[in-house]
């Protein structure tokens, strides 16, 4: 059972990712990496959700099947622009050893992360609804570890926050601020899959467009 379940969870397309997300990571310190790699959990638990519950004709996540034997690209989508800013403060992080002038760039740029991180994670979100929603789809055991991954990210970044801060209003205003590009990343994807239901991916509707 396992042997059978094997190609299905490991691909080219996601051992490059995991490498990509891997090296980032490293390189990072550890309050930013660990919600790197949760929110690569999560991707990959959901896209695993989703790539099992596609094939069926009713589900309302069928369209982001796209040929047996590829994967989504849930995963490639939701940890590729976190990684690249995370890589982007690994480069000031270490700018920054040498000159300490740039520590509002760096924090600002920090907040973009964490933007762009929790935006992702609304995509997930998103996905996990829609699996919920199905009683055997729902029930799967990659949508309850995705689930809990999703859950597990705030909690996450909330430790981050409270270890640079006393807590607050400065904490309530960046929870506030995070939801809301959640929530608007959310309201995003809804708009344009009911425009563009032959789209199943943000590429391919910029491509649709070109």
């Amino acid at each position: 059972m396992a042997m059978a379940m094997a190609p299905a969870v490991v691909s080219g397309e996601r051992l490059v990712v995991f490498l990509f997300v891997a090296r980032v990571a490293l390189a990072a310190p550890a309050q930013l990496a660990a919600p790197l790699a949760v929110l690569a959990a999560a991707a990959l638990a959901v896209e695993l959700a989703v790539d099992g519950s596609a094939s069926a004709s009713s589900s309302p996540l069928r369209r982001f099947r796209t040929r047996p034997g590829a994967s989504s690209g849930i995963l490639l989508g939701a940890t590729t622009l976190p990684s690249v800013m995370l890589s982007r403060l690994i480069q000031l992080y270490r700018v920054l050893l040498a000159d300490p002038n740039g520590r509002e760039e760096y924090a600002y740029l920090e907040m973009q992360y964490w933007a762009v991180s929790v935006s992702c994670l609304g995509m997930l979100s998103f996905f996990v609804w829609h699996l919920r929603q199905s009683p055997s789809n729902g029930n799967s055991i990659a949508s309850k570890y995705g689930l809990l991954l999703i859950i597990l990210y705030p909690l996450a970044y909330l430790f981050h926050l409270l270890l640079k801060t006393d807590g607050g209003l400065l904490v309530m205003s960046n929870l506030v601020y995070l939801l809301c590009h959640g929530v608007a990343a959310v309201i995003l994807i809804q708009h344009i899959l009911e425009k563009f239901p032959s789209c199943s991916s943000f590429g391919l509707y910029l491509k649709s467009k070109m």
